[in-house]
């Protein structure tokens, strides 16, 4: 919907699209409503919509005030990014999963704290090298990090599973 309104050449409104995309899959599908599934897409997506715009805003006025340090800090802002929208997006699951599953792991919010950075570093890692992968060192650094973050995300998934309540 958000490509359409680009092709007519009108300024896209990414809540309006959502909504209307909603809409749209409501009016195919009627039973939708009451399925766990759309209203955590819908509600992480409008968590990402309308938390971001304001982290963007921060992100701007601090490459504008450090100007200098921009190389450095615009992969920092991307990487700070990605784990902004993950918390964004979980915030209002938070809503959705204590109105569908009547109750709410504090290990899923912190988790979800806690995996964002690694599960970015690995797929940017994983991006990275393959242009890379030629270079014997640069391929082995890469692919040795990317091991670790995965080794890291493999096992803590593990221990908080085989934790009670869980």
């Amino acid at each position: 919907i958000v490509y359409i309104a680009i092709l007519l050449s009108d300024a896209p409104d990414s809540l309006t699209s959502l909504g209307i995309a909603g809409f749209l899959i409501l009016l195919i599908s009627p039973g939708a409503v009451v399925s766990t599934g759309f209203w955590m897409s819908f509600a992480a997506t409008l968590g990402i919509l309308v938390y971001m715009p304001a982290f963007n805003d921060f992100a701007d006025k601090l490459l504008q005030t450090y100007e200098k340090l921009r190389f450095i800090l615009r992969p920092l802002i991307y990487v700070a990014a990605t784990v902004a929208a993950s918390i964004f997006a979980t915030a209002p699951l938070i809503i959705v999963l204590c109105v569908f599953i009547k109750e709410i792991s504090l290990f899923s919010i912190i988790s979800t704290v806690v995996l964002a950075l690694p599960s970015t570093l690995i797929i940017v890692l994983s991006l990275i090298y393959l242009p890379f992968s030629r270079i014997a060192f640069l391929g082995n650094l890469i692919g040795a990090l990317i091991r670790v973050l995965s080794a890291f995300t493999i096992d803590y998934c593990r221990d908080v599973s085989e934790l009670s309540g869980v």
